[in-house]
């Protein structure tokens, strides 16, 4: 009964470790047991989808069924490009034909064009010299004959002064057309005994004259500016400085037309009968009791309506910037370009006020230089949002525009002279820049811009290169700063 028991509870129990010790169907693959047959795969019951028309592919190759071409067709296409190939050629040909043709004519035509218009232009200027001259001798023996007429004498001077100047400039071309030409015959220091400017002592002479004898003539503020910009223009600044501190401050400085600047080296008693220049007793840059005096405050032009006042102010202010050795020299500048600021409207405001911001610049005063930037770009956006145009330009470049004299006047046709140099600088051209008023060209011989007057003649100081043009407006420049001044 016992050994029943037993063996019916072994066969209960069999079975289950049967189950437990039984290995699992992945290790026995991994074992290398053979997979069930009769197990379904994964991919059985997928269909096989059909190919896009662009994949699809028939199998069947393209072949060219057309006949070869024979030897007839060969040639025909040989004889073709050949045929081609001349006729290219012959358009070549006629198109450098007839291009010559239209440039010889183009050519001749120019050059005639070119011959008649210098012949007319030399026989203008010679009439024009003549008349010059004619009118030279006309006001000469009136003024021979009327030297103190009070009324027409003093206007005689003022015509004849401008003849003068014209002569002058004429003269000057010419010495330089001659070393130009000699230049270009092989002698290459034919330009080298240039003067840097022309000779205008006659002009000087006169007008210091037309000042000592007829002081009120009505005239005065021109006859007192282009004494200054003659001077200026022969490299004699502090005598120019001398006859523009007679036209603005004409209430505190007496002019003296044989005043000279005393030098260094003369003696006492030269320096004695020509002091040092001064304003209402003071020597120009004086101090009272240490601190610097606005010499230039309290100064009133000849008269009201004197003209030539805005510009005076500026190349009074350009005389002290660059007066390197004077006392207080940038106090000084600044001082003249203020009286520039006064009225916001005038013509030279901007260039002013540029100019005093760099003064201070160069004086390190940094706050002031920088609040006058300031101003001046503020300005520039202002005048660009009333005119639209005028503004943005001064961003880069300050131009100021050429009103030296009256209309009709050698004054009105004078550019403005380079800057003026200081005491003991030596005068140089080399900061003279020409520009065009027209489109450039190739630097070919040509006649250099410069000085230009009524009748179309150009009057130009020497330079070693020229654009051609006669029509040419005078740039100058200066190392100091880094404006320029473009007139026309």
């Amino acid at each position: 009964m016992r050994r029943r028991h037993r063996l019916a509870s072994l066969l209960w129990i069999a079975p289950l470790f049967a189950a437990c010790w039984a290995p699992a169907p992945a290790l026995a693959q991994e074992s290398g047991a053979e997979p069930d047959p009769e197990e379904a795969a994964p991919w059985e019951g997928a269909t096989d989808v059909s190919l896009p028309p662009f994949l699809q592919d028939t199998g069947k190759r393209i072949v060219d069924q057309r006949p070869a071409p024979t030897e007839q067709q060969l040639e025909a296409l040989k004889q073709l490009e050949e045929e081609v190939e001349r006729f290219g050629q012959t358009g070549e040909a006629f198109r450098s034909t007839v291009t010559s043709l239209v440039r010889r004519e183009y050519l001749q035509q120019r050059r005639e064009r070119d011959r008649w218009y210098g012949e007319r232009l030399e026989s203008e200027e010679r009439e024009l010299n003549e008349a010059r001259e004619s009118s030279i001798r006309v006001f000469e023996e009136f003024l021979r004959r009327y030297p103190s007429h009070p009324k027409y004498s003093p206007d005689a001077m003022f015509r004849l002064g401008e003849l003068y100047f014209e002569r002058s400039a004429v003269e000057f071309q010419n010495l330089y057309d001659e070393a130009q030409a000699a230049r270009e015959a092989g002698d290459l220091t034919a330009e080298d005994q240039l003067p840097s400017s022309p000779d205008f002592t006659p002009t000087v002479l006169l007008y210091k004259s037309l000042a000592r004898r007829f002081p009120d003539y009505e005239r005065s503020d021109g006859v007192y500016y282009l004494i200054g910009y003659t001077l200026n223009e022969m490299g004699r600044p502090e005598e120019a400085l001398a006859a523009w501190l007679a036209l603005v401050c004409a209430n505190n400085y007496d002019y003296d037309p044989d005043w000279r600047p005393p030098s260094a080296d003369e003696s006492l008693a030269a320096q004695a009968k020509y002091p040092a220049l001064t304003l209402d007793g003071r020597p120009l840059g004086a101090t009272v009791r240490g601190v610097f005096v606005n010499a230039y405050a309290r100064c009133k032009p000849t008269s009201e309506q004197a003209r030539f006042v805005s510009e005076t102010w500026f190349r009074i202010g350009e005389y002290h910037f660059d007066d390197f050795g004077g006392d207080h020299a940038l106090d000084l500048s600044i001082a003249a370009y203020g009286r520039i600021l006064e009225n916001s409207e005038d013509r030279n405001y901007n260039l002013a006020l540029y100019k005093v911001a760099w003064a201070y610049y160069r004086a390190s005063r940094y706050p002031e230089a920088i609040q006058n930037f300031g101003k001046l770009v503020q300005w520039s956006d202002d005048t660009r949002k009333k005119t639209g145009k005028a503004g943005s330009g001064t961003r880069i470049r300050l131009p100021i525009r050429s009103r030296a004299g009256p209309r009709g006047s050698s004054a009105s046709r004078m550019p403005r002279s380079s800057r003026s140099r200081g005491p003991g600088r030596p005068r140089s051209t080399s900061s003279w820049v020409r520009s065009t008023s027209t489109k450039r060209s190739t630097p070919k011989r040509s006649r250099p811009g410069g000085w230009r007057f009524r009748s179309g003649r150009t009057i130009t100081e020497p330079r070693r290169f020229s654009t051609k043009s006669r029509t040419l407006t005078r740039c100058t420049t200066s190392s100091k700063t880094p404006s320029s001044r473009v007139l026309s």
